[in-house]
């Protein structure tokens, strides 16, 4: 959302809400690595409220603040098992917060060309007073006090961006963009229960991230005053080292391509529907942790709609 006149304004303020990271991978019950994990749904929503202001007809910066309202539901199977030989369950949910900021700036050199560089910094999202259960037989009911309590801190990595706009007629915009993200924070991933026993003990998994990077393209043909038709594409490395894979996040560097359309409902109302493929590359990995070994294969099909009004 933006506020403020469009055209003649020096200063607006905007607003954005948006999902930068999270996810939900769902394994079942009954695969190999199910003591590593069955389910998790991550999500992390930003709220961005961003102020500009334009210096000249050819320079504009802007700043904000980033608020991120988390969640996490994450299940495992614990290996230990009741007289019908089911095996125990461990389900940890919980709701976290996280601070950051933004700062970018614009440039539009020329008519035929323009440049935006942009960073978000990281956000440390913390879940104070999740909620663990523990689903074990009677006899086990002692070394997994249910319902338990835990705490957990993610850090969410800055990022950079650069973007290039290339205007070369009347109805095409082409678009560049540059993406280094700081995934090197990510260093562990921590659960700290209110009650732990010789049984449940606090738990550290080393995540040991790299940084990585995001290269995209696309271009935009506005067919008439009405409908925008845009398609593109780009290339993405991996942020987690060898080793250190995981069923939560079978990462591997990544290709994909884009497919948009946009329509003009009212003056002041857009529609936008999209959609894109990713094809994560193989990879076979043998984790240094649960020595949990085999061969992640991953297809993504994302498709989305948005509503814009610009008051």
């Amino acid at each position: 959302m933006l506020f403020g006149d469009q055209k003649n304004a020096r200063w607006k303020l905007g607003l954005g809400v948006y999902t930068p990271f999270g996810g939900l991978t769902d394994w079942g019950t009954s695969w190999t690595g199910k003591y590593s994990l069955e389910s998790l749904n991550l999500k992390a929503i930003y709220f961005q409220p961003t102020f500009s202001y334009r210096i000249s007809k050819a320079i504009s910066i802007g700043a904000g603040f980033v608020y991120n309202a988390a969640s996490v539901d994450l299940t495992r199977a614990i290996p230990v098992s009741n007289g019908s030989g089911q095996d125990g369950q461990a389900d940890l949910k919980g709701n976290g917060k996280g601070y950051g900021f933004n700062a970018g700036i614009f440039a539009k050199p020329s008519n035929d060309l323009s440049l935006g560089l942009t960073y978000r910094s990281k956000v440390d999202t913390k879940i104070d007073n999740g909620t663990a259960i523990f689903t074990v037989p009677n006899s086990l009911a002692t070394s997994f006090p249910s319902p338990n309590t835990f705490t957990s801190q993610i850090p969410l990595p800055s990022t950079t961006s650069l973007g290039i706009g290339y205007y070369p007629a009347k109805n095409w915009t082409v678009a560049f963009d540059f993406e280094y993200v700081d995934w090197s924070v990510y260093k562990s991933l921590d659960f700290n229960y209110g009650q732990t026993t010789t049984t449940l003990q606090n738990t550290h998994s080393p995540r040991d991230y790299k940084n990585a990077v995001d290269f995209r393209a696309g271009a935009q043909y506005q067919a008439t005053q009405m409908i925008a038709i845009r398609f593109g594409g780009g290339y993405a490395t991996t942020a987690v080292q060898d080793g250190y894979v995981t069923p939560e996040a079978p990462d591997a560097n990544r290709v994909y391509g884009t497919l948009g359309l946009g329509y003009k409902l009212a003056k002041r109302l857009d529609l936008d529907v999209a959609f894109e493929y990713e094809h994560v590359m193989s990879r076979t990995q043998t984790n240094i942790e649960s020595n949990l070994s085999g061969t992640f294969k991953t297809d993504v099909i994302i498709p989305g709609l948005s509503l814009a009004y610009h008051w």
